[in-house]
């Protein structure tokens, strides 16, 4: 008889739970529900805004709490309430806009339910797509920042994929001392503020469920998931991960495309009884 050994699994989304195609497959889905009727709990931590991630965990029949802007915002996902979360102060956001703009760079930035954007081309198109949330266009974005007194949740910047380093390296110059730069894609580059990283959505969910760290698995793809994969239990890169992140993680021997997540629910959460 299969007994849980990890009570909470927090999982990124998209490329990790979804495949290439930006879908979950149906045996993927089955593992997750058959988990949580077993009396796991199953969460999504995603750099999504909360409007792009709340629809699609809904679709798969999922309960509970989801974690939103890397960490920034963890929501009820039936009554939408807000457990936790976590701005850019004003002034600290104006300053890295700025910053961002000099470097003349494609900026999107979140208010909670809306996104900003300076750039509308096919790029824009494109992650409206995947995130099936339209973009606001605003040609500068600290003009907009100034005018509204806006505290956002983090900044997306769109970059050609071998870019993405230089680009990185050259945010991190100028950031105040309580922010970080980080990957979400090979061509998504963010910043945000230290405590409102994917780690902060591992370690609220374990205290709000009651449940202790080394008890936890997180899994994901990206260099945004190693702040949750250094603190829980298990953390887990799927083997179509970043390979920096698979240096810092157990690695399954699954891409997104192979059922990743399914396949670990399957092997690794449960145990003999």
């Amino acid at each position: 008889m299969k007994k849980i050994k990890y009570p909470l699994i927090v999982s990124d989304c998209d490329g990790t739970i979804l495949n290439s195609q930006h879908t979950i497959s149906e045996f993927t889905k089955e593992k997750i529900l058959q988990y949580v009727e077993d009396g796991g709990i199953f969460a999504v931590s995603t750099g999504r805004m909360i409007a792009s991630i709340l629809p699609v965990v809904r679709s798969w029949g999922l309960n509970g709490v989801v974690a939103a802007f890397q960490g920034g915002v963890i929501m009820d996902i039936q009554t939408e309430r807000i457990l936790h979360e976590s701005v850019i102060p004003h002034k600290t956001a104006l300053q890295i806009c700025k910053h961002l703009e000099d470097l003349g760079l494609h900026i999107h930035t979140y208010a909670l339910w809306q996104a900003y954007t300076n750039t509308v081309n096919e790029w824009t198109a494109l992650y409206e797509k995947i995130a099936g949330e339209k973009m606001i266009y605003k040609p500068k974005i600290s003009t907009f920042l100034e005018e509204t007194k806006l505290s956002p949740y983090k900044f997306l910047m769109m970059v050609e994929p071998k870019d993405a380093k230089r680009v990185c390296q050259a945010i991190a110059e100028k950031l105040p001392d309580e922010c970080f730069v980080t990957t979400s894609a090979p061509f998504l580059v963010e910043v945000g503020l230290k405590n409102a990283t994917k780690r902060k959505a591992v370690t609220f969910l374990a205290d709000y469920y009651g449940i202790p760290l080394e008890d936890t698995i997180a899994v994901g793809d990206q260099l945004n998931d190693l702040p949750m994969i250094e603190v829980a239990g298990l953390g887990v890169a799927v083997a179509s991960a970043d390979p920096e992140l698979k240096a810092k993680a157990y690695v399954l021997p699954y891409t997104n495309d192979e059922d990743a997540v399914g396949r670990l629910i399957e092997e690794i959460a449960y145990t003999e009884e």
